[in-house]
């Protein structure tokens, strides 16, 4: 009888027809980005930048450019594809898929932790991991190439996470900095990732007083200390002086709040994935902005104060912590983008995980048709993402879309056109974009070089 029971848990606890599921999402959902071409961004962080391209410029460069850890992947793709896009294309693929393996590791830790029913633990985890493996927002830093900066980073956070976790129960102590400060060479707003580490060491450690605590993350302090002293002789002192200029630290925070609220929209699903929203800068906040506000801050602090299981408050301070570097005081040129939203994303993937584990285990056959569902929709709409990635004529097609009264996006489109042969069409654009807003620069631009207006 305790022989029939135990098979039984395992049966609950790994499903195999979900593990048969998950590899057929994934590779559907994410075979078209391997079509992904350069766009945007692309050309000038990668193909126009030489330390992308030559070992040697980058050695050169080396202290005194940004992110020379990034540039050092655009390297290596580029020798190994000879600068074709396919080569990014497949990078960004294992990066992800990497990631994700790390989310479903930590998903069993973090619900093992919290003290999760054994049996919802691993279907828990394991859906966590498609959900934020398959989740379309994800393709920005994915499929556009040069999101690779939200996707490496994200997966060092995540091993640093995990080597902590690993240190917690007696691991070595070096490898978790080392996955941090790697992080950072990839993309600064890694520097947050310490409190995620102080949120899971009272996790695994609830019973520690702070002193015990902080003798485990002295460490990180220090070694920020030393990483702004070397930033502070490169091009990262630019780098934020624009973001100062852009808008004032206040300022920016109370724009930020219909920004979270956009990001919240689209990891819902409430909208569709746009690489270049129009949220609009306004001088002031109106009354919906601060209703959502309100909606916001009252589920994180209910989120924060719960205390039977413990990992809602955890995944709480997971999302909060890894907004604040693009959601905060420090302003950047667009208000939001969906790739800001690669790692909080692991926040909601645990949730609901937990949520349809918790479902599947009450009332199987409900709760696998709703999880099917869901990740089958999220795979068709990855798919359908994907295939934007192929052609810049697409991709601005389809933001155009969504953000039909910027001038950038109609400029954009423009020039897609106007490189795909499409004369005539991509005047109509540059004009348009110039209606919208007469002193946008390269719209006026490419359309004198074009038709000599």
């Amino acid at each position: 009888m305790d022989q029939q029971c135990s098979a039984d848990r395992v049966a609950v606890g790994r499903p195999r027809w979900l593990v048969g599921m998950a590899l057929l999402l994934v590779a559907l959902a994410w075979l078209p980005a391997l079509a992904a071409v350069f766009q945007f961004d692309d050309y000038r962080v990668i193909v126009g930048d030489p330390a992308a391209r030559s070992l040697t410029v980058w050695a050169d460069e080396f202290g005194t450019g940004l992110r020379p850890l990034l540039k050092l992947s655009y390297l290596l793709s580029w020798a190994l594809g000879d600068g074709a896009p396919w080569a990014f294309a497949v990078f960004n693929l294992l990066l992800h898929a990497l990631a994700s393996a790390l989310v479903w590791r930590l998903g069993e830790r973090l619900f093992a932790l919290a003290g999760v029913e054994a049996e919802q633990r691993a279907p828990a985890a394991l859906i966590a991991a498609l959900l934020f493996a398959l989740h379309p927002l994800q393709t920005e830093a994915v499929s556009y190439l040069s999101g690779r900066s939200s996707g490496l980073s994200g997966l060092l956070a995540l091993a640093a996470v995990a080597a902590y976790d690993r240190q917690l129960r007696g691991g070595a102590r070096g490898w978790a900095p080392a996955f941090w400060l790697a992080a950072m060479l990839v993309k600064e707003t890694a520097a947050v990732l310490p409190l995620a580490l102080l949120a899971w060491d009272a996790l695994a450690r609830p019973d520690d007083p702070l002193r015990q605590r902080m003798a485990r993350l002295w460490p990180y302090p220090l070694l920020l200390i030393a990483v702004v002293a070397w930033m502070a002789g490169s091009r990262y002192t630019g780098f934020f002086a624009t973001s100062l200029e852009t808008r004032a630290p206040l300022d920016n925070l109370l724009q930020q709040l219909p920004a979270l609220v956009w990001l919240l929209r689209g990891a819902l699903l409430l909208r569709a994935p746009n690489i270049d929203p129009a949220l609009p800068v306004s001088g002031g906040v109106d009354a919906g902005a601060l209703a959502a506000a309100a909606l916001l801050i009252g589920l994180l602090a209910s989120a924060l104060a719960w205390r039977r299981w413990r990992w809602p408050a955890f995944c709480a301070a997971w999302a909060l912590v890894f907004l604040l570097p693009t959601n905060s005081l420090l302003a950047r040129l667009d208000l939001a983008n969906d790739r800001q939203l690669y790692l909080p994303m692991a926040a909601l993937a645990w949730t609901l995980g937990w949520a349809l584990a918790w479902l599947i285990r009450r009332q199987p056959q409900a709760g696998r048709a709703l999880a099917a569902l869901l990740l089958a929709t999220l795979a068709t709409l990855t798919a359908l993402r994907n295939l934007d990635y192929r052609s810049e004529t697409a991709l601005w097609a389809a933001t155009l879309e969504q953000s039909p009264g910027k001038a950038r996006v109609l400029s954009n489109h423009g020039v897609a056109l106007w490189q795909s042969g499409h004369e005539a069409e991509a005047a109509s654009a540059f004009r348009t974009a110039l209606a919208l807003d007469p002193a946008y620069l390269p719209a006026r631009r490419n359309l004198r070089r074009l038709t000599g207006e």
